[in-house]
């Protein structure tokens, strides 16, 4: 009998916030945390990093620090070379001039194996992918909403 194995990865996106002030209740955080832990994925976006001490609980499994500089201005992207998230994209992306974007900091604990996937022309770590127990997560210092437009 040959038996076969299929995995489906649910992967959760967080486009965070209104602005970069808004916070998650604790029980939702704290929900999102052990999903990823047990195997699931989470993309979380520019606010979050932004802002992390609103969101404690929550940014603590991401694979940033923090947040840097900021700017509200067009940006070119630019995958890493070799990172698998990046196979396949353009050589350069560039984003909207009405797009707000965040420098991400990388964290360099091993257990959170971060590693850079996309830079940005002027604000350098752009997308950042990382993991949590089982799962896997990616901070990307783009705002996903913001004032009620969505990238």
């Amino acid at each position: 009998m040959d038996l076969h194995v299929l995995w489906f990865v649910l992967l959760v996106v967080l486009l965070t916030g209104y602005d970069y002030y808004n916070q998650m209740t604790d029980t939702p955080m704290a929900r999102l945390t052990q999903y990823v832990a047990g195997g699931g994925g989470l993309v979380t976006t520019e606010w979050l990093a932004y802002y992390g001490s609103r969101n404690r609980i929550l940014t603590a499994i991401l694979p940033i620090l923090d947040s840097d500089d900021y700017d509200y201005e067009a940006e070119t992207l630019r995958p890493v070379p070799g990172h698998s998230l990046v196979r396949n994209l353009p050589d350069a992306m560039p984003t909207g001039p009405d797009w707000t974007w965040v420098t991400l900091i990388p964290d360099t604990t091993a257990a959170k194996q971060a590693r850079v996937a996309v830079t940005g022309d002027l604000g350098g770590p752009a997308v950042v992918t990382g993991a949590h127990g089982n799962g896997r997560t990616v901070a990307w210092g783009m705002a996903g909403g913001y004032e009620g437009d969505d990238i």
